[in-house]
């Protein structure tokens, strides 16, 4: 496996590893990067120390990607629960147990490698291009040193190689394949009926002694929730980059700095003419090598057709087919003495021969399209928009312990706060603890509904702390008016009784009627033509296999393919739960059972693809497992 890896580490490997550890890949030890040698350790691996410095850097990233990929929609008591806390932990040992593994086996990215990797990873990115800028702000933003962040990179890296090895290992016997292929090719055909809340509403009634007992015996359901109007202060990258104004020569500068990132490459496409050497070490091989071809040079600059002259006298039998056309230079497909000549030459040039371990070539370029460099009038608003973010960036930080220093010290004002960092106190409207509808509103995220209505803010009139609500991103309020709870009275709510009431009664009556039909039809007393005649419903067909089935059908056709397959005596029937509290009723008419032969090769190309990455993943967990067994852990829970 190790073989294999190293063979493929080039290819498709690599650009899995790409893949697979652009987002994690900032979370490994670095000890040796902080000063300072007390250090407390939340676990020992193997004698290797996790101490509580890399812990808590490990937890704030993990914090701030939720926070990220949910917009901030996460309770606090989520990132204060022991179960997150322990599964940070159990990332980090898993981590330092791979990494010893890894060094054991003496996995390794060069430094050709890891350079490879930074250049082609996205996040550091602008237009396709490496940006120096980019990087170090990610630098930055993990509190790393260039060292520790590269290094971390390497390590990641390392450990993709022992996953990818499991992928690229993996083994799927064709008897299994032909296995889930039969059951995924197998065909039934069924149909459903739907008997729907909304059909039976009709039939309800609801009476005044009902709606009395059911407000008094739901109370709860009907008051008008406590409410507040809180004022509130906000420090974040983007409202601060919103502020900056970069001068044009700014903006200039950094465009001069940066051109490579504006710059496109030009194309080249070359011909050329092949005087081989077959004895290497034959100096009287090479010496009529360089005579042929400086003859051909000769009589192509008398006039002779570079084409004509290339399919008569190249050596190079594939391109002498084609006049002597390599079309495109591709970088790094030709060896570089032949690539450094071309990078010099002009249009319909003819260079003098040119030495390579194949001989001498006579090279003409036959196709230029220069650099395109973007106008810095078409990229200036970009320019200021990068500019601005890592100013504010780098900003960021200092102000944000400003901000929480702030609005925890003069715990009865927010002004202290917006003063000092030349920020706006803005008001909510009322909102309640169930919080607002709108779409991204501070109002409508947990973090913030938890801290408005905690006893510091709403009961004793103070600042919340500095909640972080988002990938940098704080928040602080304060109180300014609050109405307590209050129970609505029947006459303003008895409308949204009835029809409670109503709703309910109808959907009993809908799953009753299905769940006694459903009956009739499994003892024979009714049959599916009659049953839909007398509810006056058609059946609606199914898809004939599972991955024909749309979403909102998954459930009927799950269903429908767990049913026992009919028999001449017997119909097969069945129910399921509906969506709005009704009740759907299946008939399952045939059951085919699926031939593995009927599947084309794309298609078992694509399952063995994914029972591969099941097998892969099935090992590689049975591998994590047996270093986990075989390592020896102490775990200091009280430092979590």
């Amino acid at each position: 496996m190790l073989t294999t890896i190293r063979e493929k580490a080039s290819g498709i490997v690599a650009w899995a590893i790409i893949i697979l550890i652009s987002i994690p890949f900032a979370l490994w030890g670095i000890n040796s990067y902080f000063s300072g040698s007390d250090h407390i350790n939340v676990a020992v691996v193997n004698g290797t120390n996790i101490d509580q410095q890399e812990y808590q850097r490990v937890l704030s990233s993990r914090r701030r990607d939720l926070l990220q990929q949910f917009r901030g929609q996460l309770d606090q008591k989520f990132f204060e629960a022991k179960n997150f806390k322990k599964s940070v932990l159990d990332t980090l040992i898993v981590r330092q147990l791979l990494s010893q593994d890894v060094a054991d086996k003496n996995y390794r990215i060069s430094d050709q490698q890891l350079a490879a990797l930074l250049q082609q990873n996205k996040r550091f990115q602008i237009n396709g291009k490496f940006s120096q800028s980019m990087y170090q702000g990610a630098v930055n933003q993990a509190g790393l040193t260039d060292i520790g962040y590269e290094q971390s990179l390497r390590r990641d890296a390392e450990v993709q190689q022992i996953r990818m090895g499991y992928t690229l290992s993996a083994f799927v016997p064709d008897q299994t394949l032909d296995a889930v292929l039969s059951l995924a090719l197998e065909k039934r055909l069924g149909d459903y009926i739907s008997l729907s809340p909304a059909a039976y509403s009709a039939r309800t009634n609801v009476n005044d002694k009902e709606i009395q007992s059911y407000y008094e015996q739901n109370k709860q359901s009907f008051q008008r929730p406590a409410r507040l109007r809180v004022e509130y202060l906000e420090l974040s990258i983007d409202k601060l980059a919103a502020r900056e104004a970069p001068s044009e020569a700014d903006l200039r500068d950094y465009y001069e700095a940066n051109i490579a990132q504006y710059t496109s490459k030009g194309k080249r496409s070359a011909s050329h003419i092949l005087a081989a050497v077959k004895g290497k070490k034959d100096k009287a091989a090479w010496q009529k090598a360089l005579k042929k071809a400086q003859d051909i040079e000769s009589r192509l600059h008398s006039g002779a057709d570079f084409a004509a002259l290339a399919k008569k006298e190249s050596d190079d039998k594939g391109s002498a087919k084609l006049g002597g056309d390599l079309g495109e230079m591709t970088p790094g497909v030709m060896v570089k003495p032949f690539e450094d000549v071309v990078k010099t030459m002009t249009l319909n040039q003819i260079s003098a021969p040119v030495k390579t371990q194949f001989g001498y070539h006579i090279i003409k370029l036959t196709a230029l399209v220069p650099d395109q460099i973007k106008l810095f009038s078409a990229v200036k608003d970009e320019i200021a928009k990068v500019i601005s973010k890592q100013r504010a960036e780098s900003q960021f930080l200092d102000k944000a312990e400003t901000f929480r220093n702030l609005v925890y010290e003069q715990s009865d004002s927010l002004q202290p706060a917006a003063d000092a960092l030349e920020l706006k106190v803005r008001q909510t409207d009322w909102f309640s603890r169930s919080g607002s509808t709108v779409k991204n509103a501070l109002t409508a995220n947990p973090g913030f509904l938890e801290a408005a209505f905690s006893a510091d803010v709403q009961r004793d009139g103070l600042n919340s702390a500095a909640l972080e609500i988002g990938t940098d991103h704080l928040v602080a309020l304060r109180k300014l008016d609050f109405e307590a709870a209050a129970l609505l009275p029947l006459d303003k709510v008895k409308d949204q009784v009835v029809k409670r009431l109503t709703e309910e009664k109808a959907r009993q009556l809908a799953t009753t009627a299905g769940k006694e039909a459903l009956k009739k039809l499994q003892a024979g007393i009714s049959n599916w033509k009659t049953l839909q005649g007398t509810l006056k419903l058609s059946a609606v067909t199914l898809p004939i296999q599972r991955h024909l089935a749309k979403p909102a059908q998954k459930g009927l056709v799950d269903k429908l393919f767990s049913m026992p397959a009919p028999t001449d005596k017997s119909a097969s029937y069945a129910s399921l739960p509906a969506p709005d509290g009704g009740l759907y009723l299946l008939h399952l008419t045939k059951v085919t059972a699926g031939n593995a032969s009927q599947a084309d090769a794309k298609m078992r190309d694509q399952y063995r693809r994914q029972l591969q990455q099941r097998t892969a993943s099935g090992d590689f967990d049975a591998y994590l497992k047996a270093l986990r067994g075989r390592a020896k852990i102490k775990i200091f829970e009280e430092q979590l």
